[in-house]
């Protein structure tokens, strides 16, 4: 029996939300994903999870946010002119503002020095204080190294998807 390891093709079925119920990817959606384990495609903590699993298995749990994005003191600061922030914020060590990267991703500006013309911020992704919960089945597991190949046999398209439509009283009833 194969087991998911480092160099093997995988496709698995999952979702990943976060706690609270937001989710953030799940192949309800996308449908399944492929991938090679040990290469950066996923979330390090949640392919940590899978290492070791076999075609059929299926597992849930969730990862700490701690876990996932560290400590808080390894994200990026910045320092910004004073007259960036609203003129009536309370400017202090430890308080918090939501702002935008350039790139239209959400970000908290966390200050942790204010001087008379700037303020340094710590720039924390917007999830970073939240906890990750997984469910993931393997579905394929296809290693290189030994040439072998195990996989489930994918469930049927629904009726809707076939074009095909359904007789709520099958004959003979």
């Amino acid at each position: 029996m194969l087991k998911v390891t480092k160099g093997c093709s995988v496709r698995i079925s999952y979702e990943l939300k976060f706690s609270g119920g937001e989710v953030l990817e799940s192949s309800q959606q996308t449908g399944p994903l492929d991938y090679t384990h040990g290469e950066a495609k996923l979330i390090p903590q949640f392919q940590q999870r899978i290492e070791g699993m076999a075609v059929g298995e299926e597992k849930q749990g969730v990862i700490p946010a701690q876990e996932v994005f560290g400590d808080e003191s390894a994200f990026p600061t910045e320092t910004m002119k004073r007259s960036s922030f609203p003129a009536d914020a309370k400017l202090e060590v430890g308080a918090l503002f939501s702002a935008k990267r350039s790139g239209g991703q959400a970000v908290q500006l966390k200050i942790i020095s204010v001087t008379t013309e700037e303020v340094t911020v710590r720039m924390i992704p917007e999830l970073a204080g939240k906890d990750l919960e997984f469910s993931v089945k393997v579905l394929v597991i296809d290693d290189p190294h030994a040439k072998k190949r195990e996989g489930v046999a994918p469930p049927p398209p629904p009726a809707a998807a076939l074009n095909v439509e359904v007789d709520p009283e099958p004959e003979g009833k």
